[in-house]
């Protein structure tokens, strides 16, 4: 699998976590970030950084332009960050390529200090790299990957009303080459 490929599966997994967070832990992710992080997330998306002050603009601002393509990877990262580097500190040297069971014994101090959405946005960041992520997804249900749903519904069609117009556009242009004749 090429790096194009998978950076589009991880935005898709990170936009399939963050659409499923409640707005409260999504808020919280956000709120607990430091102010260079928070300046970074605002710049990335592209609003004001005096949209961490409003709870409602800051939730709609981190729903909808997280929806982006790869602004979901980026966001995933930076709220999933403060977890993966307490991670990285309890797991020290085999934060390399943890096993499950390594996994299994930190997560729950990790999920109490930040959450099952940030211990998810981690689990994403490295599930396509590291053993002990693929089998925490494989044998975990909080961590299993989510489809991202469909943002719009499909198109109803017409086809009575297609079928008209195509015969009215061939009848026009059947009186246009008249015309040149």
């Amino acid at each position: 699998m090429n790096t194009s490929r998978e950076q589009i599966l991880l935005d898709q997994r990170f936009g399939a976590v963050i659409d499923a967070l409640e707005d409260s832990e999504l808020l919280g992710l956000a709120r607990a970030l430091d102010e260079e992080m928070r300046e970074g997330l605002a710049s990335l998306l592209g609003f004001p950084i005096a949209q961490f002050d409003d709870d409602e603009k800051l939730t709609a601002n981190l729903r909808t332009r997280s929806n982006r393509r790869m602004s979901s990877y980026n966001v995933g990262i930076v709220l999933g960050d403060a977890c993966i580097q307490k991670c990285i500190e309890v797991l020290g040297d085999s934060s390399e390529d943890p096993t499950l069971e390594e996994l299994q014994r930190v997560l729950p101090d990790l999920v109490s200090e930040f959450g099952l959405g940030a211990a998810q946005l981690m689990v994403v960041q490295y599930s396509m790299s590291l053993r002990g992520f693929k089998e925490l997804i494989a044998s975990d249900d909080r961590f299993k990957l989510r489809q991202a749903p469909v943002s719009a519904p499909a198109r109803e069609i017409d086809h009575v009303a297609q079928d008209a117009k195509r015969a009215a556009r061939r009848e026009r242009q059947r009186a246009q080459k008249a015309k040149k004749k």
